[in-house]
């Protein structure tokens, strides 16, 4: 299921054709209610090439859904491979490294279900604790105190 309507939407949908996917591919288009949505999937799929602060991911650990995640800044901070979801390289010579990383997930019950007892958001990275740096980004202030974040939030 692809929630959303970015730029290359068109050139997705021609895609799922050519690949004969449609029957496996669902294009949602504009979806509200995003927490049912994870909450149904069995793994989040970011396959960015570049993320500053990637909501998409944090709302999945948030709702308790692993994610499968290219291997970039973004996604680092929030993924630790093998504990509450996996990283793969992103490598035009293996276009294919997401979908054949998230089979092997998909085929692994058991492997999943250890990746969903440890899926979380980290209290560092919840609203309350990201918000006076959002505020300092938007408005261009820097915020007042510094954010301090939990240490050992994998151990």
């Amino acid at each position: 299921m692809l929630a959303g309507s970015g730029d290359r939407l068109y050139e997705l949908k021609r895609l799922v054709q050519r690949l004969e996917l449609t029957q496996k591919v669902r294009f949602l288009g504009h979806y509200k209610d995003m927490n049912t949505l994870y909450r149904s999937s069995d793994v989040l799929l970011s396959a960015s090439k570049m993320e500053g602060l990637p909501f998409n991911v944090m709302e999945a650990l948030y709702c308790g859904t692993p994610v499968i995640a290219s291997d970039i800044k973004g996604h680092k901070e929030l993924i630790k491979s093998g504990y509450n979801g996996l990283m793969f390289k992103i490598d035009k010579h293996d276009p294919a490294a997401a979908a054949k990383l998230m089979n092997s997930v998909l085929s692994n019950k058991s492997f999943l279900d250890r990746l969903r007892l440890n899926t979380f958001l980290q209290d560092k990275f919840c609203l309350e604790s990201v918000r006076p740096e959002l505020v300092s980004v938007i408005t261009g202030h820097r915020p007042s105190a510094e954010i301090k974040s939990p240490e050992g939030a994998f151990k």
